[in-house]
């Protein structure tokens, strides 16, 4: 039983990591609930080295990339493909700088709060019906850099649910 004790232990700090990260997703449609997941979550309860920037559209695990801004300050709008086909719509999102950064694409919003060294996530929406058009619209706090990636794959599928 010696095994268990460690794995309890990782696993209680994993659990408390990410009720820490301060990530919440809100959708606006009748489809699935959007899901999110941290890009630079430690992967055990040791000290790990500190990972730097990461831009969002590498998180899309090869999705069709559909808006990737690069990385900005401030806020920004920017209009969507007048049409999404069935699928998974993936919201990337990185960030760096105190503050908070609000996302919303019309099917998934949320704000995160940022912190001195860059973090992210990733916020699923899966939908069996087509999207209207719809735009990517972010604000953030001064002194905060961010970026977004909106990616679409047509899997129905959402292991993250």
């Amino acid at each position: 039983m010696t095994g268990t004790r460690p794995r309890r232990i990782l696993l209680g700090c994993l659990a408390a990591a990410m009720a820490l990260s301060g990530c919440s997703s809100h959708t606006h449609s009748h489809a699935s609930a959007p899901t999110h997941r941290a890009i630079h979550a430690p992967a055990s309860a040791a000290p790990v080295a500190y990972a730097g920037w990461h831009d969002p559209a590498a998180a899309l695990g090869g999705d069709k990339v559909l808006v990737s801004t690069g990385k900005q300050t401030g806020g920004r709008q920017q209009d969507l493909p007048k049409k999404i086909a069935p699928g998974t719509i993936e919201v990337s999102m990185e960030c760096e700088g105190v503050g908070r950064v609000t996302v919303d694409t019309g099917f998934v919003t949320y704000t995160a709060d940022c912190s001195a060294r860059p973090s992210g996530q990733v916020d699923i929406h899966t939908s069996p019906d087509a999207q209207a058009s719809a735009r990517l619209s972010v604000t953030a706090d001064s002194g905060v850099t961010w970026a977004v990636a909106v990616g679409w794959n047509p899997s129905q599928d959402n292991p993250q649910q």
